[in-house]
C-alpha cells in the first residue's frame, strides 16, 4: 500500500531535519567568505544598478540634515510661544516633526542584503559552494521522491538512503530501524 499524506509529511520532516544541520554548518563555516564577497562587490553592485550617484546624494543630504536640522529645530522651538494653542501647536512641543530617518542608511541596508544574496549565489561557484549546492539538491531530490513516489514505506526508505548516501547521510540505521 502506498503512503498516506501523514507518512509523506513525516518523511519530508525527517529529510529536512537530517540535511538542515549539515547545510547550516556549511553555511556557518563559510559565512565569512560569503560576507567578504558581498562587501568586496557592494560598490560595483550599486554602480551596475545605476544607483551610485543617487546613493551618494542621499548620503550627502543626510549629513547636511544632521548638521543643520538641530540648529533650525532649536530656533523654531524658541518661537513656539508665538502660536496660540488653538492652532494645534503645543508650547512644549511645537509639532515640528523632524524625522531623523535616514533614507541612505535604509536603502543601503536593503542593497547590501541584495548584494549578499547575490554573493551567496556566487559562492555556489566555489569548491565549498559546490558541496552546499549538492547537499541542497540532494535534499530537494529526496523530498521530490517522497512526494511523487508511490512506494511502500520500506521501499521508499531504501530509495531515500540511496539519495542521501551521496551526501554521507542516512535516513535509517540498519534494515527497517529508524535513526
Amino acid at each position: 500500500m502506498a503512503m498516506n499524506q501523514k507518512q509523506r509529511d513525516h518523511f519530508v520532516d525527517r529529510v529536512k531535519s537530517l540535511t538542515r544541520d549539515k547545510i547550516n554548518s556549511i553555511r556557518a563555516l563559510h559565512a565569512g567568505q560569503i560576507q567578504t564577497i558581498a562587501d568586496k562587490n557592494y560598490e560595483e553592485f550599486v554602480r551596475v544598478l545605476g544607483l551610485e550617484e543617487d546613493m551618494n546624494a542621499l548620503k550627502t543630504a543626510y549629513q547636511v540634515t544632521m548638521e543643520t536640522a538641530p540648529r533650525v529645530k532649536g530656533q523654531l522651538e524658541g518661537l513656539s510661544n508665538l502660536l496660540p494653542e488653538s492652532n494645534g501647536y503645543s508650547h512644549s512641543n511645537p509639532s515640528l516633526y523632524w524625522h531623523k530617518g535616514d533614507a541612505h542608511e535604509t536603502f543601503e541596508e536593503y542593497l547590501r542584503a541584495c548584494c549578499k544574496a547575490t554573493a551567496e549565489k556566487e559562492f555556489y561557484n566555489t569548491e565549498a559552494g559546490q558541496e552546499l549546492k549538492a547537499l541542497e539538491e540532494t535534499q530537494q531530490q529526496a523530498i521530490d521522491t517522497i512526494m511523487m513516489d508511490g512506494s511502500k514505506v520500506q521501499d521508499l526508505t531504501l530509495k531515500l538512503n540511496g539519495i542521501l548516501g551521496k551526501s554521507d547521510l542516512q535516513l535509517t540505521i540498519g534494515e527497517g530501524v529508524q535513526a
